[in-house]
């Protein structure tokens, strides 16, 4: 690349399409996301850089037929690449059809067929029916596929948990369906934790946290507002009184920039910036009353969050941090921390320009900038190139990133211990949630709302690389954790606190809580060190 830039001339489309498919394969993901920062316009828009993402997408999905489809019609030097490490690829798929079809006979002209071996051009009919399957006799799963989103689909029927049929493969919610009681048997898991609504809806959450400072007076000197902005929750669905979180904010709101949410959307919907405090708080008493105002009170619930105006920014721009955590086991009680990655707004931050897509990063609000598609391929990386951004940034040592990633730790784990009570301890309920936080001026993240519907569709490098190995190794600790008794998890706990993370092969592990042990990672967390004398 960096002859290019120089101005030697040559085939740059072609002979990034290489290098992209070289590291795709060895899953060096730092130089891929090096190639995609560094790429001009012209080669980001190439038919042969757009057959290197798709040789990723295929790839890091697990897409053992499409991998191998592209492979056999392949008649460059790509070809040439994948035959270094064509034995290797074949025993991938080999290995995620098995998984796939499970403890039954499956023809030899299936494996010629999907592993790319010449004279068998036809397509393969999709995988029919629906099954559910497990690791060992003792475990069984049941995920609907109905309530899954694409991304996820793509990851558990390629990991062998679940075999759809193509119109079951759709967009939708990764919830497990409202019904599911009416299906569930014992010994089964489920794919979402009960109870895990007051970690994922915002007033839940918000007047969660404030009992548990109450009762508990916070965790080892950590309470909850080192890490989640001021907020209040308000009720327009609650007309005629003011309640207590709304006559606290009627009380001590000052005036400045507010977020209001409602309490149980996601997506980006139902998102405003409040400026006017006055205003607002005009439309509180008039609820009060039992009128509407017209402007802010649509009958819901909602959060006001103090908006973070003094933050953290990568080149002049605002940007997601998320995080992710698995509740990998809910009796014992186990959490485990993944790092995430950060993704950019596409217009400058301007603290006197309410425009939302300047202040909210969700996709919603940013796909209708100009190359947009484009522009996020160089603008969303994963948590290893955040870390070299932020030292090149700040001028700091490694140490200080490390310092911003245990507050980040820390954050969640209040969060989760604030609610743990409120959780469900069926063996086998196991949760996937992110954490969207925002960076302030002096380094400090704050959690502004917990996800239980992560965005997972495949639609950037970043997230081609890390979404299905974060869905892999979730499935991966919860199946495996399920297979253990409540006393094996006890007394391999006991030997390693962390015993977990064997499970857990594609990401650095880091455990938060294990009641097993009565581990929190806030038991060594000194606030002192990280925020000063509180």
């Amino acid at each position: 690349m960096s002859m290019y830039n120089q101005g030697i001339k040559g085939n740059q489309p072609e002979f990034t399409y290489y290098s992209i498919l070289l590291h795709t394969i060895n899953k060096d993901h730092k130089s891929l996301q090096e190639i995609y920062s560094n790429m001009n316009d012209t080669v980001m828009v190439s038919d042969e850089v757009e057959r290197g993402i798709q040789y990723g997408q295929a790839f890091n999905t697990g897409n053992v037929f499409k991998f191998f489809q592209m492979y056999r019609l392949e008649r460059g030097y790509g070809k040439f690449i994948i035959d270094l490490f064509i034995d290797e690829m074949r025993k991938w798929g080999m290995k995620l059809i098995l998984k796939a079809y499970g403890p039954k006979e499956i023809p030899v002209n299936l494996f010629i067929q999907f592993l790319g071996f010449s004279g068998f051009d036809q397509q393969v009919e999709n995988i029919q029916g629906e099954i559910i399957v497990g690791k060992g006799p003792r475990v069984k799963t049941f995920f609907n596929p109905k309530r899954m989103s694409t991304a996820i689909l793509h990851a558990t029927r390629n990991l062998g948990l679940i075999r759809l049929n193509r119109d079951q493969f759709q967009q939708a919610d990764f919830l497990m369906h409202n019904k599911y009681s009416q299906h569930f048997k014992e010994g089964q898991m489920l794919n979402w934790v009960p109870g895990v609504k007051y970690l994922d809806e915002k007033v839940k959450y918000g007047q969660s946290l404030l009992d548990y400072d109450r009762i508990y007076g916070g965790y080892n000197g950590y309470k909850s507002h080192l890490s989640n902005p001021v907020q209040y929750g308000i009720f327009f669905n609650k007309m005629g009184h003011i309640t207590e979180s709304e006559q606290a904010f009627l009380d001590n709101a000052k005036d400045g920039m507010y977020i209001l949410k409602s309490s149980t959307a996601y997506g980006g919907d139902d998102i405003q910036l409040i400026t006017d405090v006055q205003e607002f708080k005009q439309a509180i008493k008039l609820k009060g009353e039992g009128k509407k105002d017209g402007k802010f009170n649509t009958g819901k619930e909602y959060i006001i969050q103090k908006y973070i105006e003094k933050i953290a920014l990568i080149n002049n721009k605002k940007f997601d941090f998320r995080s992710f955590m698995y509740i990998a086991c809910t009796d014992p009680f186990i959490v485990v921390y993944i790092p995430g990655y950060v993704r950019t707004t596409m217009r400058d931050y301007d603290l006197e320009n309410t425009d939302l897509d300047i202040h909210i990063g969700n996709g919603i609000f940013q796909r209708d900038f100009p190359d947009y598609w484009k522009i996020l391929r160089k603008s969303s990386y994963d948590i290893r190139k955040y870390k070299e951004v932020f030292l090149k940034q700040y001028d700091v040592k490694e140490k200080e990133f490390d310092k911003l990633i245990a507050k980040v730790k820390a954050a969640t784990t209040y969060g989760v211990t604030a609610v743990k009570d409120k959780l469900s301890k069926n063996k086998g309920d196991i949760s996937l949630m992110a954490q969207d936080i925002v960076i302030d001026e002096n380094l400090n993240p704050f959690i502004v709302e917990f996800n239980l519907q992560p965005y997972s569709v495949l639609d950037n490098p970043c997230f081609e690389q890390i979404i299905p190995d974060i869905m892999g190794d979730w499935f991966d600790s919860g199946l495996s954790l399920h297979g253990f008794t409540r006393e094996q998890i006890i007394e391999e706990s006991q030997k390693d606190p962390k015993f977990v993370c064997n499970f857990i092969q594609r990401f650095n592990c880091e455990v938060l809580i294990n009641d097993a042990i009565n581990y929190n990672f806030l038991d060594d967390f000194n606030v002192q060190e990280y925020y000063g004398r509180q």
